[in-house]
């Protein structure tokens, strides 16, 4: 089976994050080593999707790109969920594992 080049493999292990309402937007997001990875989708009606992944290591850079992002005006619940999610699966990696 061929693979089409223009077209971003989807993360695995990777668990929905965030989406909005009509579809036109998600996150989703899975553990890597040293931070976590992010799938952003966003789907525009006729006109194709793009699609971009980027792997943060801290929160604090994970939180800047949130903000950075100028679609999160036009979806506050979605990015407020998305942050909730990142800092959470942030936090389960620094924390130490108690044997």
């Amino acid at each position: 089976m061929k693979t089409r080049p223009y077209r971003a493999p989807r993360l695995k292990h990777s668990a929905l994050a965030a989406t909005s309402g009509d579809g036109a937007l998600e996150f989703r997001l899975s553990s890597c080593t040293g931070g976590i990875c992010v799938e952003r989708r966003r789907f525009r009606g006729g006109a194709g999707r793009t699609t971009h992944a980027m792997r943060f290591r801290s929160e604090a850079s994970f939180l800047r790109w949130c903000e950075a992002d100028a679609l999160q005006f036009r979806f506050p619940l979605v990015y407020s969920n998305l942050k909730r999610r990142g800092r959470a699966l942030l936090s389960t990696q620094s924390s130490p594992v108690a044997s």
